[in-house]
Order: structure tokens, then sequence, then C-alpha cells
């Protein structure tokens, strides 16, 4: 470091101007053997580390002398001479110690020699850096092409590989969540589960058979409270005070209990399974006392179309077939709805082909058609052929083996409906219709021919479609 001949402050000793100031200064002082560097050594310090080389130049810098190209030289401690450079050389560096640099191409950028001073090997024209180890080991050419190192190849495994343990994980992991379907919400199918579900659904008469319930329930129960006549006032109750037999109290309790269940099941939430049992039951319960004490009203069993083993075998029909109608109407593919359906249909049809008295019944009332009877024997004829009618093509359309329902429903309907059509007819054809408006327990009574069988086709269904269900 010297000092600036303006300012005096500390600027370097080969510096021309003042960084501080800008004066310019003297000649740069030249370094001597105990002047020190900004990196506190000495050129005798340096000296003491390198070997001795002949012919070594004295110490200190060299200033070569610049060419018209040539940008940088440098030489190291000790002074050694460069060799001569060509036009386009930019940098040539020389290891410590001054060992002389190979002469350089015209497109050489950097040569760099080791520690030691050994020199560098010739270098081509396209060569730009060389660089040679400590200690001053020649480098090789540069043309020479990188030999590639030959695959080795893999040895066989020893061992087969063994399969991967699963690690204990230890601690908290938090698992994917599990879809759930919400409570009270039925599963979904899928859509191979269509036609599954439409042959056999579920519980189709839940709704249906509830409100039925409700109704028949109040009609069965209204009955029994409401006035047989008003004047004189008489109810059809009063007869469990009187001395009367039994038979004529048994009316009274059957259609009341039957009522009191029929609605007590239809509003509680009961399964609908024990709502099918309950309406089987007392749909069923009536038409077994009408076969053994007559009906209520009707002054016995003598009031209706057939009588004797014809009776059993039309009650037995019209609770059967309705049944085994309804069945098919959902459960198509069911085999116990064409067997209920052949048994109940089968049985109204024997009615009409079974000879009586020597003669078909069918072919008697076809007769009876073309006699001059007039409306009074037209009507119930009509009615007696629309319930053979109703059975064969229920029985018919059963049997095929078809996907649809083929209007089974509807002649269930029809089955069941015969008995309340029935009864409307004769009060219409006896000429008297207002006197049911002085018997509120009347009309009701009417309408309970047709709760009992819609009660019992359905219960029965509902019970039997259970264990057909998908």
């Amino acid at each position: 470091m010297k000092k600036c001949i303006s300012c005096a402050k500390d600027i370097p000793d080969t510096a021309f101007h003042c960084v501080f100031c800008g004066a310019k200064q003297g000649a740069p002082q030249q370094a001597g053997p105990a002047q020190r560097t900004i990196m506190g050594y000495a050129a005798s310090d340096l000296q003491k580390l390198l070997p001795n080389q002949p012919g070594g130049a004295a110490q200190g810098g060299y200033v070569p002398t610049a060419g018209a190209e040539q940008r940088t030289m440098m030489a190291g401690v000790g002074g050694a001479p460069l060799p001569p450079s060509n036009a386009d050389q930019r940098t040539m560096m020389a290891g410590v110690g001054g060992a002389p640099m190979p002469p350089g191409n015209a497109d050489q950028r950097t040569m760099m020699a080791g520690v030691g001073g050994a020199p560098m090997p010739p270098g081509n024209a396209d060569q730009r850096t060389m660089m040679a180890g400590v200690g001053g080991a020649p480098m090789p050419p540069m043309q020479q092409p990188m030999q590639p190192m030959p695959m080795q190849p893999m040895p066989p495994m020893q061992q087969p590989m063994q399969p991967m343990q699963p690690q204990p994980q230890y601690g908290y992991q938090q698992q994917p969540p599990i879809m759930q379907a919400p409570q009270g919400q039925r599963p979904q199918y899928l859509a191979s589960q269509s036609a599954a579900r439409d042959m056999a659904p579920t519980e189709p008469w839940a709704g249906s058979l509830r409100k039925m319930m409700i109704v028949f329930g109040l009609i069965l129960v209204a009955t029994v409270v409401l006035p047989l006549s008003f004047d004189p006032m008489t109810f059809m109750w009063k007869v469990l005070t009187t001395p009367a037999p039994m038979e004529a109290k048994l009316w009274p309790l059957v259609l009341a209990a039957g009522g009191f269940l029929a609605l007590l099941f239809g509003l509680l939430p009961v399964p609908t399974t024990a709502r099918g049992i309950v309406a089987a039951i007392v749909g069923i319960l009536p038409f077994v006392l009408i076969m053994t004490m007559g009906s209520p009203g009707m002054g016995g069993a003598g009031a209706l179309p057939f009588s004797g083993w014809q009776a059993y075998v039309l009650f037995a029909g019209i609770i059967l077939g309705p049944a085994g109608l309804l069945l098919r109407s959902k459960y198509r593919g069911s085999g116990i709805s064409r067997v209920l359906t052949l048994i109940g249909c089968g049985a109204i049809i024997a009615l009409f082909v079974i000879p009586a008295h020597g003669e078909l019944p069918l072919i008697s009332m076809f007769k009876a058609l073309g006699s001059s009877g007039g409306v009074k024997m037209l009507i119930p004829l009509l009615l007696v052929l629309a319930l053979f009618a109703a059975a064969a093509l229920g029985l018919l359309v059963t049997l095929m083996p078809s996907s649809v329902s083929l209007g089974t429903g509807f002649f269930a309907w029809i089955i069941m409906a015969w008995f309340f059509a029935l009864m409307v007819a004769g009060i219409i054809i006896g000429g008297s219709p207002e006197q049911l408006f002085k018997a509120p327990a009347m009309i009701a009574l009417i309408v309970d021919f047709l709760a009992w069988p819609v009660l019992a086709g359905y219960g029965l269904a509902t019970v039997l479609g259970k264990s057909l269900e998908a």
C-alpha cells in the first residue's frame, strides 16, 4: 500500500490514480524483496515454498510486451518468461515458479500449467482449456475421444427377492370415510335388478291396504252403532242386552270387533304383514258365519243365488280367486298366484259347468235370457254371467306366460264387488231404495259385503306376497 500524493489515503502500490480524490500518482513502486502483498506475503516468502529451478528468473513482476490481439498474459511469481503468443490468444497462465508455457494455436483461449512449472502438451486449433494437475504432470492431448466404459453384466442374485412385509404402523392414521346409506333409506339397486324388482316388488299394497282398513273399519263399526230404524229407534247392539240366542248376539260382536281391529291396525304404525293378517281374518270370518248361520238382514243362506255345496264353493272362490289374481298382477312370475287363481276361479267356473238337475247351469242361464222375465230377471242373470266371465278370463290370463298383468287386478275387483253389486241390484229391483235412508245401519251392512271380500283378498295377497319379494 502507498499514500495518495493529494489526500494521503491508502491506495494500492500499482494504482496510477487515487480512487478517492482522482489525483494522478507517480510511477508505480517496484516491489522489493521485503515488500508484502495485500495477502500478507512477500516474494521471498513465496520463493521459499517453491522448488529450486535451473535458470529461474529474478523475483518480482514481469510485464511482457502486448501484441495486437493479446489481451492478458500473466506469469507466476519468479518472473519466468512467457512464450510468444498468437494473434487471437486471450489468456495464458503459467504456474507458480515461472515454467515456460507451450506455444498456443490461433484459437486457444486458456492454458494452465500445474504447480511446479511442468510443460504443457501442444494443443490443437480448437482447444479451449487445458489443465495440468498439481505437481506438473502433463495432460493428454484433447483430440483423443473418450472411450466408453464396457458394460459389465450384472451377476445373478443369489437369493430370490422376498415379498415386502407390511410394516406395522404406529400412531393414528386417518382412514378413508365409508359411505353408508342414510337410516330408513333403502339401498340402491343396480340397473340389472330392475326387471327383478318389477316382477317382484316390495310391499305393493302397503299404502292401499292401510287406507282400506281405516275406511272399512269405520263402516263395520258404524253397522253396529248406527240405528236400524228411526221409528222405533233400534240398534243392532241392543240385541246383546236381550235374552236372544247366542247366534243372534254373535253378529254384532263380530262386526264390532272386526271393525275395531281393522281401524286400530290401520292407524297404528305396525308392519304391513301384520295388517295383512288382521285384514284376512276380518274378511274371512263373516263368510264362515254366513255359511253356518246365514247373513244378517237377508233371511239366511237361502237368499243367495246358490245353496248347499254350491254356496261353499262360491265363498271359497270369492276369497281365493281375487287373492290369486292380485298376486298375479304384481308378482307376475310367481307360481303361487297361478295356483290360487286356479283354485279360486276354477271353483267359480265349476258352479256353471257342473250339471245340476240334468242340465248345465250356464246353458240354463242363457235360455233364461231369452224368456220374457223382464228387467227383474235380466239384471241378476247378467250379474251372475259377469261373475263367470271374470273368473274365466282371470284364469286364462293368469295361466298365460306373460310379463304383464293383462288386467288380472281388474278381474279381481269384479269378483270382490260381486256380492255388493248383487245386493244393490236386489234393492233397486225391489222398488224400495228410499227405505235405506230410514235405516242407516242397512246402508253400512250393504257396504260390508264389499269390505269383507276386499279385506280378505288384499290381506291374503299381502301375507303371501311377502315371501315373493325380490
